[in-house]
């Protein structure tokens, strides 16, 4: 049985376990990177907010054996756990100067993400897409965030550019830039540092610490910082949360051993859907410019 068979067949047994007043729907969804999903939503006929379920995990655990109910009691469980039990507001959404306030934006890798970024008023900087959004807070349902589309531009009669100077403007209002030295991360890294055997580097993400790596392209926020330290800067994908910020006067290694360590760290500790890029970008002091740093360049 594949992962579609095993979907449809739950999608029914949890229609029957939670009666007639609740529709179950399956559905593929399509994430960061091109990462297939597979997940049940299941919603109360009388609610507009419905809990998304992701079947991934327990499709596993049926081919290893666990039995179909116990699957459907544990998807009743979680159903039951995170169930709404109201509406959500969401009529500011039709205004425009309701939602200019509540935007900033997310980053992820251009070419990974291409048939999404058709329907999304995107910014491209190399390689990246930086990808506008609204952060909604519920003080029931927490902090989430709604993926701004090219139809909503046409529905609030906005333009794309007057969209992006109120992402810029906001976005490090709402989401502030965070900035900390590694070893705050990392501790063990505290004496390496202090021996001089690694160079001073740093975190940088927004204040939530998720899809916070878009923090580096905030208005002024290189320019800031390679005045703090002093240097041209560069800057290493960690993940689409984080990225590592280093002044390039300390280091001592050369650019084609940091490709070569983002490649081998993308491939084997950071998760398919949170892969950023697999390049290195370096910021100029003097000029003020950034870009991808070409793997034959002098540091």
């Amino acid at each position: 049985m594949n992962i579609l068979e095993f979907g449809r067949i739950m999608t029914e047994e949890v229609k029957d376990a939670l009666g007639n007043a609740v529709d179950v729907e399956f559905k593929e969804i399509t994430k960061n990177n091109g990462v297939v999903n597979h997940a049940l939503i299941i919603r109360k006929q009388t609610e507009n907010v419905a809990p998304t379920i992701y079947i991934d995990n327990l499709y596993d655990k049926f081919m290893d054996g666990m039995i179909t109910m116990s699957i459907v009691n544990e998807i009743v469980e979680m159903y039951n756990q995170y169930a709404p039990g109201k509406n959500i507001d969401v009529s500011f959404f039709t205004d425009f100067s309701k939602v200019a306030g509540l935007l900033a934006f997310k980053v992820v890798n251009y070419y990974k993400n291409e048939e999404i970024l058709r329907d999304i008023p995107h910014k491209k900087f190399a390689d990246l897409a930086m990808v506008p959004f609204c952060l909604v807070q519920d003080e029931i349902f927490g902090r989430g965030l709604i993926t701004i589309k090219n139809e909503h531009l046409s529905e609030w009669e906005v333009s794309a550019d007057e969209l992006w100077e109120n992402v810029y403007e906001n976005a490090p209002k709402i989401l502030p830039l965070s900035f900390c030295n590694m070893d705050e991360y990392v501790p063990a890294l505290r004496e390496m540092q202090t021996a001089g055997t690694l160079p001073e580097m740093f975190v940088l993400s927004n204040s939530s610490k998720i899809n916070g790596a878009g923090a580096f392209l905030y208005p002024g926020a290189m320019e800031a910082i390679s005045k703090a330290l002093k240097s041209n800067l560069i800057i290493i994908p960690s993940s689409v949360h984080e990225v590592i910020v280093l002044p390039s006067e300390k280091m001592v290694v050369d650019p084609h051993y940091l490709y070569k360590m983002v490649k081998e760290v993308n491939c084997t500790v950071v998760e398919d859907g949170e892969v950023l890029s697999d390049n290195v970008y370096y910021y100029d002091k003097n000029t003020g410019k950034m870009g991808i740093l070409q793997e034959e360049m002098a540091i």
